[in-house]
């Protein structure tokens, strides 16, 4: 596995970090080639979600609202708006 170096002079490999920032590769991937500097505070900054939990009837409340997942949701905005 390929190492890269931080600013704060120590090596990681990409799965490290995964573990260390709880974020995935794609994005750890992109941290490290965002600058030419590898900023060791900016890579290794814990990820947005990673210590969100998510209600489940507020995200359905949401999803119903935006009629997602219903295919007559096109219908119903439109006699409610016409």
């Amino acid at each position: 596995m390929t190492e890269y170096e931080l600013t704060n002079g120590k090596e990681y490999t990409i799965n490290e970090l995964m573990n260390i920032t709880g974020c995935g590769y794609a994005t750890v991937l992109s941290r490290l080639h965002a600058s030419a500097v590898r900023d060791a505070e900016r890579i290794m900054k814990p990820g947005r979600l990673s210590n969100v939990t998510i209600d489940k009837t507020i995200a359905t409340k949401h999803a119903s609202e935006r009629m997602i997942g219903d295919p007559d949701g096109f219908w119903k905005l439109f006699n409610r708006l016409v």
